[in-house]
């Protein structure tokens, strides 16, 4: 059966029509909604897996737990069941409030979402994760300095929006709804390994200790559209978003 998504406007209110998620294309003012979650251990270390190698896009790069919103579901129903899926664990007891919100536009190839991210303090360790096999090869409770190695690596998908969101959340800001079409501006694609990524110290409440992620090989970074572009927003105008990590699966 096809999977069925809802459209959203661009400050993410339902409009009452739903696409076939595969193939979907969106027009200006139509977005997708995807979420991301970001699942911190009693220690204060991080859960993040590592991408099937089968993966069209981004194989084998690590990131943290997320997927795209079903036709039906809210945003925090769809972090919810992502995690179950992904993990095996159970984040249904928590707070389930965004503390960041960001908006993508690519008219060219009609991929338009809005992206939700959570955050969630659990009690587990490490073997309590059960991974859904076609999604990931493993994982691992990750310390700052280790996602910051992995970022440099130009390997770690979502980096800079998930440092935006822990920033905001460190200083008590709401999360921002999307951002007005104003504040849009058009961007040539960078090489993910072109990007200035940003400082350790901007990811709070993380320890450091030396990387441990045991890959043997470094993926290969996915490539922007050929001849295309991408959007950018005002809070990291120079970072395209294709290089921050598409959410797409």
């Amino acid at each position: 059966m096809e999977e069925l998504i809802d459209i959203y406007t661009e400050d993410g209110t339902p409009t009452g029509r739903t696409l076939v998620r595969k193939g979907a294309r969106l027009s200006e003012g139509e977005y997708m909604l995807y979420v991301l979650a970001i699942i911190q251990s009693e220690d204060g270390r991080f859960l993040i897996t590592r991408r099937a190698l089968d993966k069209h896009w981004a194989a084998g790069w690590w990131e943290v737990t997320g997927g795209g919103v079903s036709a039906g579901e809210t945003s925090a129903q769809a972090v919810v069941r992502e995690v179950r899926e992904e993990t095996g664990l159970d984040v249904s007891g928590q707070p389930l409030v965004p503390v960041w919100r960001y908006r993508n536009v690519d008219l060219d190839r009609g991929d338009n979402y809005i992206v939700d991210i959570y955050h969630f303090h659990l009690s587990f360790r490490a073997e309590d994760v059960r991974l859904q096999a076609r999604e990931a090869i493993g994982c691992q409770l990750a310390t700052r300095e280790q996602i910051d190695a992995l970022a440099a690596d130009g390997v770690f998908l979502h980096y800079e929006r998930l440092r935006q969101a822990l920033a905001a959340e460190a200083a008590g800001e709401p999360a921002p709804a999307p951002w007005p079409r104003r504040h849009r501006q058009r961007v040539a694609p960078r090489a993910p390994e072109e990007l200035a990524w940003t400082s350790a110290a901007t990811w709070p409440g993380l320890a450091s200790t030396a990387c441990s992620a045991g890959c043997t090989s470094a993926p290969t970074a996915p490539s922007a559209p050929s001849g295309g572009t991408t959007a950018a927003f005002c809070l990291a105008p120079s970072v395209p978003s294709t290089a921050l990590g598409c959410p797409h699966w």
